[in-house]
């Protein structure tokens, strides 16, 4: 029984470092969807949680911020910026561009 409840322990522990560890994304109104399920128009994208599977990502509904008028560069790409509590942000390492 111990060695069952120590290997549960590490899948969770090694399925939230694959995800970016971090909260759980099961938040008010947070939901773990598939990248296509949260488009602008469905949600916005958050960092105030994470998923366990690395095909998911953390979505908030629409009302929860502004529109998306703007995208988050780095050097070598182009995002969506995330609603962290009901304003768009950039992550850390990114820039606000369009």
């Amino acid at each position: 029984m111990r060695l069952f409840a120590l290997c549960a322990a590490l899948t969770v522990a090694v399925s939230l470092l694959a995800c970016g560890g971090g909260t759980p994304c099961t938040g008010a109104d947070m939901k773990c969807v598939a990248v296509s399920d949260c488009a602008p128009d469905l949600g916005h994208l958050t960092s105030k949680g994470t998923c366990d599977s690395a095909s998911q990502v953390c979505c908030v509904p629409v009302i929860k911020c502004p529109t998306e008028n703007f995208s988050c560069c780095s050097a070598t790409a182009q995002f969506r910026p995330n609603c962290d509590d009901g304003v768009l942000t950039c992550p850390t390492g990114q820039v606000q561009c369009m």
